[in-house]
């Protein structure tokens, strides 16, 4: 068996770019091109997942062309990296619309359904880093008004939406997810993130994905403002959603229907080199 291979922050959209050069799976070439990479690794017997990112606030109009969207309308400090490597202060993000909102979930089962179509094994839906699922999770970034902010149950509301789009079109076993309770980064943290990410991994459990990757968050950047969320705490979270382990683990490319394992919680270690993702 060859190694595993995430590719890490691969655009859904145009708008969901962010970092000049980044990768994307929304056009037929992204898909065309990503052909020759699956095949490579399908060769060497690997095995190759999709991770599917949206920036929000943390992009820049340079690199896709409009005002960044997020939650709410609230900006990060500092600068980003722009358009030819050119550092440039973040923008005021603009909030999304309910419609805007529904088309980025289909932004995402579109994003989904081309990876499948590319070769790859599977998907991770990143919702980690301050990126734009985690600005919907976080009351930090998220003060909207309406069905998707304000309750738990409502700032869950855009990635109860996503999963079920996602795992529409791809084998929910083959759909991942990633997760970051103690992360600082990108201005993250707040002090109900205990009881948000109990239930945001209950929901991912509940819908059978192959794997829930908490990042650990502690090496590089706690934000210190509740206790640090465990490995144990997710595994807990997610025998209460799927008493029965009713989904399938993957191990390798199955030829037949793979063994029936069960949900996985993996803890990221804080081992990093260059930007975290």
């Amino acid at each position: 068996m060859g190694d595993f291979i995430l590719t890490e922050a691969t655009g859904i959209s145009r708008q969901g770019l962010g970092w000049f050069g980044a990768p994307g799976v929304y056009t037929v070439d992204q898909v065309e091109a990503w052909k020759t990479v699956t095949a490579v690794v399908r060769k060497a017997n690997g095995v190759i997942f999709c991770q599917l990112w949206h920036m929000g606030r943390a992009g820049h109009s340079d690199i896709f062309g409009s005002q960044p969207v997020s939650a709410s309308a609230i900006a990060l400090s500092g600068e980003v990296t722009a358009k030819n490597h050119e550092k440039k202060p973040y923008e005021v993000p603009r909030a999304l619309t309910e419609a805007e909102i529904a088309q980025t979930v289909k932004d995402y089962a579109n994003a989904a359904s081309n990876a499948m179509a590319a070769g790859f094994d599977g998907v991770e839906i990143h919702g980690a880093n301050g990126y734009l699922i985690d600005q919907f999770l976080q009351p930090c970034t998220n003060q909207r008004t309406d069905k998707y902010g304000g309750s738990i149950e409502n700032r869950l509301r855009f990635l109860k939406e996503i999963l079920g789009a996602v795992t529409a079109v791809v084998p929910k076993e083959r759909v991942w997810i990633r997760l970051s309770p103690n992360g600082a980064f990108q201005e993250m943290g707040c002090a109900d993130n205990l009881e948000t990410f109990d239930a945001a991994i209950q929901l991912a459990a509940s819908f059978q994905v192959g794997c829930i990757e908490v990042m650990d968050g502690l090496g590089f950047g706690f934000h210190k403002k509740c206790e640090p969320y465990t490995l144990q705490r997710a595994r807990e979270q997610i025998k209460l959603a799927n008493p029965q382990n009713t989904t399938l683990g993957f191990e390798k490319r199955p030829k037949k229907t793979p063994k029936p394992p069960k949900v996985t919680a993996a803890m990221q270690p804080a081992k990093h080199h260059g930007p975290v993702r």
